[in-house]
């Protein structure tokens, strides 16, 4: 479980570029 933050982080970065 060490891509936790990474998906976290990739998952806000969408969210961002979403916007």
């Amino acid at each position: 479980m060490e891509m936790s933050w990474w998906l976290l982080t990739k998952r806000a970065f969408n969210i961002l570029v979403g916007l």
